[in-house]
C-alpha cells in the first residue's frame, strides 16, 4: 500500500473514528455531527476518510467558510453590549450606514482574518470577493435584527460552544457508550426563557437541505440536553429547554427560524442508531448513487471499485 494510505487507529484520546477491533477495552464510538450526516451520503466514504490518510486538495469554498465563521464568531466576541441601545435608536432611526459601520469595527481586519486561520489554510489566498458578499449579507441581517429584537438578547449567550458528552445508547439489545462532540455556531435567548440555536452557513441552498439542517440541529439540541449542569455552565450556557432553531446561508439569501419539531429529533434518532450499528457490525455500505462516486477521493479504496 502507498505511504499515501495509513491505516489510522483509534483509542479513547484519538480524534479519529474507530478501529476495525471495536471490542477492546477502551475504545469508545465517537459521534460528530459531519459523522451523523455524511452517512446520508456515502456511509463505505465515511468509514474510508477516517480509516486512511488520503491527500486533498484544498477547496477554496472551505476555506472562505471558515473566514466567514472565525469572523462572525470575532464579531460576536468584539460586540459591546452597553452600545447596543444607541445602536437600536440609529437602526430604527432609518441611520443603517452609521450602525453598518460601527458593526464593521466589530469585525477582524483581513490580516486578522487569515491570522486565524488553521495551518493547512494559511497560504490561501484571501478569497475577498466571496468573503465581502457573505459578510455583507450577514452585517444586514444583524441590522434588521438589532431593529426588531430586544437589546438584551441581540448577543448569543454562547458563541461557537463545544460540547462532548459522553453516553450509553441501547442498540439492538446491546448497551453501548458513546463519545458525542460537536460545535455549536450560537445560542441566543428565544425571549421567553428557552434557548435558540443559530447555524451559519456560506453554501448554495436548495429545499432538500431543509431535512438535513433540521437533523444537525436536532443533533446539536441531543449534545445540550445530554451535558451535565456543570458543562453547560462552563460554556455560558444552563439548563433551559431548547425551543428554536434556524440557520442562515448567507451566500444564498436564505434565513430560517422555527420551534423544534420532535419529528426530526426521531429522524435524527433513527440516524443516529443506524451509525452506531454500522460501527458494531463493521459494515459501513457503499452509496448507490453512482454519481456521489465522482465526487469522491477514495474510489482507489473503496471495494465498490477495487477488483480485488
Amino acid at each position: 500500500m502507498s505511504e499515501d494510505y495509513r491505516p489510522m487507529v483509534y483509542d479513547d484520546k484519538s480524534s479519529y473514528a474507530w478501529t476495525p477491533e471495536m471490542g477492546e477495552e477502551g475504545i469508545v464510538i465517537r459521534v460528530s455531527k459531519s459523522t451523523l450526516t455524511s452517512t446520508k451520503w456515502c456511509a463505505q466514504q465515511l468509514w474510508l476518510s477516517k480509516n486512511y490518510l488520503v491527500p486533498q486538495e484544498q477547496r477554496h469554498y472551505l476555506v472562505i467558510g471558515d473566514d466567514v465563521h472565525q469572523s462572525m464568531e470575532a464579531f460576536y466576541h468584539k460586540a459591546e453590549q452597553d452600545e447596543l441601545e444607541e445602536l437600536q435608536k440609529a437602526a430604527k432611526g432609518g441611520h443603517d450606514r452609521k450602525v453598518l459601520e460601527h458593526f464593521q469595527s466589530w469585525l477582524p481586519t483581513k490580516e486578522d482574518v487569515i491570522g486565524m486561520r488553521r495551518d493547512s489554510s494559511k497560504n490561501e489566498p484571501f478569497y475577498e470577493r466571496d468573503y465581502n458578499h457573505n459578510m455583507e449579507w450577514l452585517m444586514n441581517n444583524e441590522l434588521v435584527r438589532l431593529t426588531h429584537t430586544d437589546v438584551d438578547q441581540f448577543l448569543p449567550v454562547a458563541n461557537e460552544v463545544k460540547l462532548s458528552p459522553r453516553t450509553t445508547f441501547h442498540v439492538d439489545g446491546q448497551e453501548v457508550e458513546v463519545q458525542l462532540t460537536g460545535i455549536i455556531d450560537r445560542v441566543f435567548t428565544d425571549g421567553q426563557g428557552g434557548l435558540a440555536l443559530m447555524e451559519l452557513k456560506t453554501g448554495k441552498w436548495n429545499d432538500r437541505k431543509m431535512s438535513e439542517m433540521r437533523m444537525e440541529m436536532a443533533y446539536y439540541k441531543m449534545l445540550i440536553e445530554l451535558s451535565s449542569p456543570e458543562e453547560l455552565e462552563a460554556v455560558g450556557l444552563n439548563d433551559k429547554i431548547v425551543t428554536h432553531w434556524g440557520w442562515r446561508y448567507s451566500a444564498a439569501d436564505r434565513l430560517d427560524y422555527e420551534p423544534t419539531k420532535k419529528v426530526s429529533e426521531r429522524a435524527m434518532q433513527t440516524a443516529l442508531n443506524k451509525l452506531i450499528k454500522m460501527y458494531l457490525d463493521q459494515d459501513f455500505p457503499v452509496t448507490k448513487a453512482d454519481f456521489k462516486c465522482s465526487h469522491c477521493d477514495y474510489m482507489d479504496l473503496c471495494p465498490k471499485f477495487r477488483g480485488d
